[in-house]
């Protein structure tokens, strides 16, 4: 067999934070390293992280950590030692945990670091060399649209991967950079006669839709999975971690910005609050943009703004929870939704977009802007009479949605682009 080689780019997957990016990418590469041991689909797989390439076997250890970790160890093995030289330095000038005063950990001072030395590794690389290295793989895998245009030198096969349409959907959300950047790397890439993978056939469609110029067959949808051990372990406590008392509460989960529908779930909450006042719904997620609507809301005393809650506390939130709350007006996927149902925990959602094909027949749609429709879903859970087969619905429709799946059929789409059989 004639191999061919993968270059990843996955600079998202070493950066602070835990976007939908950095997930998608990180759970991705968890599944082809696995999937690349049992199988040889004749492909070699690098990552690129800034200016450095680094084998996917080599970088496997860390992927599988939960979060991703990184020590000095690491970065020497990856002969990153500028970056421990440059927190070496600062360790000198500044206090003992300098970094606590950006509101970083040591970790996130590390990922800094990083940026830093691959900003360098940038300007002092001549560009026909890099490019040289770059054209010597037979196809290149961006995570973000925006990113590739930064590649219009290379000339590998590209494969573009689609989160969702919210730079075309929804604007007036993002800013007009970001716009701009999406914009010119999808159409660099339909110049290129790019492979498009979408994480739904909703996105897929709304892809379609706004670049007429794209051609059925330069893209295929395949679904997300749920990372390696969630849901293994189930942290204590989380209910007096948050604040959220000892009865029975509905949870919704997302960063707070419009898009979400916080602000009719809210409403109808209220509604159904009127006539069972002894439920709590916990909003919980960090402040995003345009938010400031949904604190206009009374809360009165059932409903709980928890802020952001940490990763491994999600399951536990989840199976304490009576259903996830999830009415969003728009998603590329609806990670929640997998995540609750993961837990045995049943799901309302909007019946719009992705998140039909995520729920499949189980959970509870109902139309984002019908406020009463909302609460009737919430009273439907819970007086349900079977809340044990609404718990093994769920968990059976989070069951078809597997790493394994995820990183086979996204192996299967490098080797028809390469033409391997």
């Amino acid at each position: 067999m004639n191999r061919k080689k993968i270059i990843v780019e996955a600079n998202k997957i070493v950066q602070p934070g835990w976007d939908g990016t950095k997930r998608y990418g990180t759970i991705l590469l968890q599944g082809i390293h696995r999937e690349l041991q049992k199988e040889d689909y004749g492909l070699d797989v690098d990552l690129l992280l800034g200016r450095m390439i680094v084998p996917l076997e080599k970088m496997a250890p860390y992927l599988h950590a939960e979060p991703l970790k990184f020590t000095e160890d690491h970065a020497a093995e990856f002969n990153t030692g500028i970056i421990m030289d440059t927190l070496g330095i600062l360790d000198k000038i500044f206090p003992r945990d300098w970094y606590k005063i950006f509101g970083m950990n040591r970790r996130q001072a590390y990922y800094q670091a990083a940026l830093i030395k691959m900003s360098m590794l940038r300007r002092l690389s001549p560009d026909h060399e890099f490019i040289k290295r770059l054209n010597g793989y037979d196809m290149l895998q961006v995570l973000l649209p925006q990113h590739a245009h930064f590649f219009s030198k290379t000339n590998m096969k590209l494969c573009v991967t689609l989160l969702d349409m919210t730079h075309e959907i929804y604007k007036e959300y993002h800013q007009k950079e970001n716009i701009k950047n999406s914009e010119n790397g999808i159409q660099h890439a339909l110049d290129r006669d790019a492979l498009f993978i979408a994480i739904s056939n909703s996105t897929l469609n709304d892809f379609a839709k706004f670049y007429p110029s794209y051609q059925t067959g330069r893209g295929v949808a395949i679904h997300l999975a749920l990372m390696d051990g969630y849901g293994e372990k189930i942290t204590p406590n989380v209910r007096q971690k948050y604040g959220l008392g000892k009865g029975k509460f509905f949870v919704c989960l997302s960063t707070l910005e419009p898009r979400k529908n916080l602000v009719n779930t809210i409403r109808a909450f209220k509604l159904f609050a009127a006539d069972y006042p002894e439920i709590k719904l916990a909003v919980c997620g960090k402040k995003g943009w345009k938010f400031k609507e949904i604190f206009k809301e009374d809360p009165g005393d059932n409903i709980l703004f928890t802020g952001f809650v940490d990763d491994e506390d999600l399951p536990a939130l989840y199976q304490e929870a009576t259903a996830l709350c999830y009415a969003s007006h728009y998603e590329g996927f609806g990670f929640p939704l997998l995540e609750a149902m993961a837990m045995g925990t049943p799901v309302i959602y909007g019946d719009n977009s992705s998140m039909p094909e995520v729920v499949g027949d189980t959970g509870f749609g109902v139309d984002s802007n019908d406020i009463q429709g909302i609460r009737n879903r919430m009273e439907e859970i819970l007086l349900h009479p079977d809340p044990g087969k609404l718990s093994i619905d769920a968990k059976e429709q989070a069951s078809n949605f597997s790493i394994e799946k995820l990183a086979r059929e996204t192996l299967i789409a490098y080797q028809k682009e390469l033409g391997i059989k």
